[in-house]
């Protein structure tokens, strides 16, 4: 069997030292960025993650474009075809920060056959030269391997001290990976009838649905507007949405209003009606008749309640 090698120390890539970049050659390695801008290149990548704590990233990944901003990240699969760019050369103060880990399909397939947390269908056993596993290939924002991601960043970019590696570090990030890939799984197997690919591209746009609603969901939901910027029909949108999420968009909608309605109504200076105004409820009937659905209380019960808990808390 061939012996995996791992870089011991994280590469450090900025203005100066970027014109010996040469990502072809990496294997296990880490870099950490602080770049003011580096020009497009083109490269055939192992696989690799792409993590972005400060400023924008552009990779043209197989033709695909993706666009990472701060707290973002993309996962690149084994032998991809990238174009990379980093800022946007317009602000010479602008400063991107960010960390690349490049991974051996040697130490994917070692950590995969070990962990045996993929479906008996994906996973195919460890070879020298493992079975390629297609990871997913979206831009990955508001996750927990994003926050993890996030730590080493900040651990590794902190002191020169920090940077010393050992293959702990790069199984460590494997597994979490895993975790995360594993996730994705669930959810592209709610997904029916459609090769894995497929099953791929409708998820991007079922989290984008997702994300939307996230980033709005004070306003009224408008299933046209989510169709249209998901670019699905609504019905497919709503199908594959439940499909993923165990709910239909209008319901996730619902969900998250009321848990802020949660949130607001346990403010003693906030009376139902600021609460239902606050939520662009259209008039205080509305919000209490979709809040006593939802929890099965009304909103002054529910007030009630949680001013009697908040007194018996203080007394003890």
């Amino acid at each position: 069997m061939k012996v995996e090698t791992f870089a011991r120390r994280v590469a450090i890539l900025n203005d100066i030292t970027k014109s010996g970049l040469d990502v072809e050659r990496c294997n296990n390695q880490v870099f950490i960025s602080n770049l003011n801008y580096l020009e497009p290149y083109s490269y055939t990548s192992h696989f690799s993650i792409k993590y972005v704590y400060e400023g924008v990233e552009q990779y043209k990944v197989n033709g695909i474009n993706n666009k990472l901003l701060r707290g973002h990240c993309l996962i690149v699969n084994n032998e991809s075809d990238v174009l990379a760019e980093c800022g946007t050369g317009k602000n010479k103060k602008e400063i991107n920060l960010g960390m690349s880990v490049f991974l051996t399909p040697m130490i994917i397939g070692e950590v995969l056959e070990a962990s045996k947390i993929w479906p008996k269908d994906i996973l195919t056993g460890y070879h020298e030269t493992p079975a390629p596993v297609i990871f997913y290939d979206g831009v990955i924002k508001n996750d927990q391997f994003v926050e993890n991601l996030k730590k080493h960043f900040l651990l590794l970019s902190a002191s020169s001290e920090t940077q010393d590696l050992d293959e702990g570090y790069y199984y460590e990030i494997c597994e979490e990976l895993f975790q995360f890939q594993c996730n994705i799984f669930k959810q592209l197997y709610g997904i029916k009838k459609v090769k894995y690919s497929t099953k791929q591209e409708i998820l991007k746009r079922v989290l984008l649905a997702k994300e939307i609603i996230d980033n709005d969901y004070l306003q009224n939901f408008d299933l046209n507007y989510l169709a249209k910027e998901s670019s699905l029909s609504k019905y497919f949108l709503i199908k594959s949405f439940k499909q993923v999420f165990k709910i239909t968009p209008h319901q996730y909608h619902i969900r998250l209003k009321i848990n802020k309605a949660k949130e607001l109504l346990q403010h003693k200076n906030l009376s139902i009606s600021e609460v239902a105004w606050l939520l662009n409820y259209p008039n205080i009937f509305t919000f209490s008749r979709q809040f006593h659905l939802t929890t099965q209380y009304s909103p002054s019960r529910f007030k009630e309640i949680y001013a009697n808990k908040r007194s018996f808390i203080k007394m003890k």
